[in-house]
């Protein structure tokens, strides 16, 4: 760490660098007479020590037995540093250089630093205990503080516990039935959208959806720019697509995905999107990262997201073969993990859509909140795998019919699949708060298999 956190003047943290001394792991290792700035020199290294401690001292647990006092330090790192810093806050080891003088033992295992009381009846280890039990004290309140300061920034404001609760109530299949009930049919749709919302930013699944114009794809759009303001999204409009979302080359200027890291990105019409900028698309939705070289702009771009975006057909409506009317290009489909057609509503699901509205929807419009904080809190997790050898076979064979039947067609299938079949059931398993087994590896061959029928 440098010398920025030290509540010193610039003269004395510049005097300190012409001495040699740049960090705090340094001053931690010193004694006034390396700085020869008398008292002020000691109070230097003693305020080094406490700002290593509080930063980088991960825990301190004090233990009393009829044999012995003991104190247990875990920490970032364990280096002369670290223990320097530790020994000076406590008192420990003190009354000359070696750690086995004085009233303490200070002994260091892995990543642990162990202080027993040395039984020297000349000298009292209840003062390193007490110091001891001050930091465990402070370090915990520290702690609950910088989780509660991380927990706002990304937005969660809620409890971890009820909002887990709330999830593992609902399930999955919860979420996209609770957060869409406005939206009728479309079901498939619902469960795509809400594995886009569960993946994660590093390894995410991008949902591709194409309908005739006044289908369900504004009513969806809007359901989520509504009630996921505080998940971090970007809605991108038609203007938008047309001026280009990752570099507009007449101006030079970036595009909206430029700035979308970490961030849920909704795009409307992107059958739009200018030629020459569909290849940086092809990049960063493949992995995250671009280089725009244009008589303009040379700059290498990283911006990590996940995409829900909406096109119309290349006639504008569907005819008899859907497939055949897609219109973008199998390089950008490709890119898509989940690509779905719209669905026509019957009679009986428009009257039910009409009902909704006047009513006022359902739980989403009262809760958006939890719902807002299931997906941020969920995407912190990392589900592992537990899955039987039985049920990896059958979902990879029936993947591999999906690759056989669309490599060539305009859905373009292609090898990159082999990637959205472990994110498709990692985004299921987050919004459950699980791990992925075999339940959810027949979901998400079902949802695959559902969203490749909405073409047929």
């Amino acid at each position: 760490m440098d010398l920025s956190s030290l509540s010193i003047n610039e003269s004395d943290k510049k005097l300190l660098r012409e001495m040699g001394f740049s960090t705090l792991e340094q001053l931690a290792r010193a004694d006034k007479s390396d700085l020869g700035m008398g008292r002020k020199g000691d109070n230097i290294i003693r305020q080094a020590r406490n700002i290593l401690v509080n930063n980088r001292v991960e825990k301190i647990e004090v233990t009393s037995t009829s044999l012995h006092d003991h104190i247990s330090i875990q920490a970032d790192q364990i280096d002369d540093a670290i223990i320097e810093a530790i020994k000076g806050v406590l008192g420990a080891g003190e009354g000359g250089e070696d750690a086995y003088t004085g009233n303490s033992i200070v002994k260091v295992d892995n990543d642990k630093i162990e202080i027993y009381d040395r039984k020297n009846p000349r000298r009292s280890f209840k003062p390193v205990l007490a110091k001891a039990k001050k930091w465990a004290s402070l370090l915990r309140e520290s702690k609950l503080v910088r989780e509660m300061e991380d927990k706002k920034k990304k937005g969660i404001t809620l409890d971890e516990n009820e909002i887990v609760g709330f999830a593992r109530e609902r399930g999955f299949g919860g979420f996209w039935e609770n957060f869409f009930s406005e939206v009728r049919g479309n079901e498939t749709i619902k469960r795509c959208v809400t594995i886009s919302l569960f993946s994660s930013f590093r390894e995410p699944v991008h949902t591709l959806i194409l309908g005739d114009p006044a289908s369900s794809k504004t009513l969806i759009r809007d359901l989520l720019l509504e009630n996921l303001t505080g998940s971090g999204i970007t809605s991108i409009g038609a203007n938008a697509t047309r001026s280009g979302l990752v570099c507009n080359l007449a101006t030079g200027d970036l595009g909206a995905l430029a700035y979308s890291d970490r961030k849920l990105v909704v795009v409307d019409e992107l059958d739009k999107i200018p030629g020459e900028d569909v290849e940086y698309c092809y990049e960063l939705l493949s992995n995250g990262r671009c280089s725009v070289h244009s008589a303009k702009v040379h700059r290498d771009i990283e911006s990590h997201f996940a995409m829900i975006a909406f096109a119309n057909p290349q006639e504008k409506i569907f005819g008899k073969r859907p497939i055949e009317g897609i219109g973008l290009s199998p390089m950008l489909m490709s890119r898509f993990g989940l690509i779905i057609k719209t669905e026509e509503l019957s009679e009986e699901e428009r009257k039910e859509l009409y009902k909704e509205k006047i009513f006022g929807g359902g739980e989403i419009r009262r809760l958006p909140q939890y719902y807002d904080q299931w997906i941020r809190l969920a995407r912190e997790t990392e589900p592992e795998f537990a899955v039987s050898d039985r049920a990896i076979e059958d979902f990879v064979e029936r993947a591999d019919e999906i690759y056989r039947k669309h490599s060539l067609s305009p859905l373009r299938r292609d090898l990159r699949m082999g990637d959205y079949l472990r994110r498709i059931p990692m985004a299921i398993a987050r919004a459950e708060f699980r791990d992925v087994d075999d339940s959810i590896l027949g979901r998400t061959i079902e949802i695959l298999e559902r969203s490749i029928k909405t073409w047929e």
